[in-house]
C-alpha cells in the first residue's frame, strides 16, 4: 500500500510540473500595423511622416483591411529627399497621399501571391493605383523591391521596400520639364516632335493611328541626363538645335515603350528598339536590358549603360533616368 501512495505522489508532482510548463507557454499576439509602424528602428522617417500626415494611429488601418503596409525604409526616404527637416515643412496634405499610396487593400504576401502576379491594386489613395508584382525575383510595388517581407501584423501584413513609392504628380513631360538634370532631353522631345503627346493622358493614340497597334494608353521612356549629353558632345540646348533632326531621330526614336514597364518588369532581361513614335520611315534598332533590370548594352556605346533613376511614375506612364546617351 505505501508503494500505491508513493508512484500516486510521484504522478501527482508530474502533473504538477506539467501544468507549470503549461502555464509557461504564452502566445503573444502580433502587433498592429500602427504598433509596428510606432515602434520598428527602421522606419522612423515613415513614422514621421506618418505623425505629420496625422495617420500615425490605429484608425489609419481601422477599416476596410486587412491591409499590406509597403513601409519605406529610413534610407529609403533618405534617398527621396524626405529628411526630418524636408517632412516637417511639408504640407500634411501632399504627405497623407505619399502615405496612403503606401497601404494596399489586402493581404499581400509569397503565400496567397501564387505564381506570377502583377495587378494595380486599390489602396488609401483617392486617385492613384499602385502596381504589384510577383515574380522570380520577388515582390515589388512600381517596380520597388521588398527587402524584408512577410512581416505578420495583428491586422494585416508588412513589406519593408528600398525606394519610397511615390504617388504621380503629372505627366511624363511634367516630369521630364521638373527635372533639373534633363533639360536637353526635353529640348530633344521637342525636336523630335513627341513632347506633346507625352503630355496627352493616352500619349499611345498616336502610334494606334500610325500602326492600327492594340496598345494600353501608357508609354515608358527612357531619359538620359544632362551630363550624359554633355559627355556624348552636346554641349547644351543650343548645340542640340544646331544638329540635323535626321541625326536626332537617328539615336532618340528608340527610347519609348509601349505600356508602363516597370524595372522589375525588366528583370531577367528585354530588348528595346522600335521606332514607336517614326514607324513610317524608321526602322527597328535593338539595344538590350539585361538580367539585372538596370543595366543597358548597346553596339554603339563602349561601356554599359545604366538605370541610376528608375520607375518615376506619371499618371500617362513611365520614366527611368539613365547615365548615357543610348545609340543603338
Amino acid at each position: 500500500m505505501r508503494k500505491i501512495y508513493i508512484l500516486l505522489a510521484v504522478f501527482v508532482g508530474m502533473l504538477t510540473a506539467c501544468n507549470k510548463d503549461d502555464h509557461a507557454l504564452v502566445v503573444t499576439a502580433k502587433p498592429t500595423l500602427f504598433e509596428y509602424v510606432n515602434t520598428d528602428p527602421q522606419l522612423t522617417l515613415f513614422r514621421a511622416a506618418c505623425q505629420r500626415a496625422g495617420m500615425l494611429n490605429d484608425s489609419t488601418f481601422a477599416t476596410a483591411g486587412p491591409y499590406t503596409l509597403f513601409a519605406p525604409l529610413d534610407s529609403a526616404m533618405q534617398a527621396a529627399g524626405l529628411t526630418t527637416e524636408k517632412i516637417g515643412s511639408m504640407a500634411p496634405a501632399t504627405l497623407a497621399g505619399i502615405v496612403q499610396y503606401h497601404i494596399v487593400q489586402g493581404k499581400l504576401g509569397s503565400d496567397n501571391l501564387v505564381g506570377f502576379y502583377s495587378q494595380y491594386v486599390h489602396c488609401q489613395h483617392p486617385r492613384y493605383q499602385p502596381l504589384v508584382t510577383k515574380n522570380y525575383y520577388g515582390i515589388f510595388i512600381n517596380g520597388i523591391a521588398v527587402v524584408q517581407g512577410n512581416i505578420p501584423a495583428g491586422d494585416g501584413i508588412i513589406h519593408k521596400i528600398n525606394r519610397v513609392a511615390l504617388p504621380p504628380t503629372g505627366t511624363m513631360t511634367d516630369f521630364i520639364n521638373n527635372a533639373p538634370d534633363l533639360t536637353m532631353f526635353a529640348a530633344t522631345l521637342r525636336i523630335l516632335g513627341v513632347d506633346g503627346y507625352l503630355a496627352m493622358p493616352d500619349p499611345v493614340d498616336q502610334v494606334r493611328k500610325a500602326s492600327q497597334f492594340l496598345a494600353d494608353s501608357t508609354m515608358t521612356v527612357l531619359a538620359p541626363t544632362d551630363a550624359a549629353f554633355r559627355t556624348y558632345g552636346y554641349a547644351d540646348t543650343n548645340a542640340l538645335k544646331q544638329v540635323d533632326p535626321e541625326q536626332i531621330h537617328h539615336i532618340f526614336d528608340y527610347y519609348f515603350n509601349l505600356n508602363t514597364v516597370f524595372s522589375a518588369a525588366m528583370k531577367g532581361g528585354m530588348i528595346w528598339g522600335i521606332p514607336w513614335f517614326n514607324l513610317q520611315s524608321a526602322r527597328e534598332r535593338h539595344f538590350r536590358v539585361l538580367a539585372d533590370g538596370f543595366t543597358i548594352t548597346a553596339d554603339g556605346n563602349i561601356t554599359p549603360i545604366h538605370i541610376i533613376r528608375a520607375d518615376n511614375v506619371a499618371n500617362n506612364g513611365v520614366v527611368h533616368v539613365v547615365d548615357q546617351v543610348i545609340v543603338p
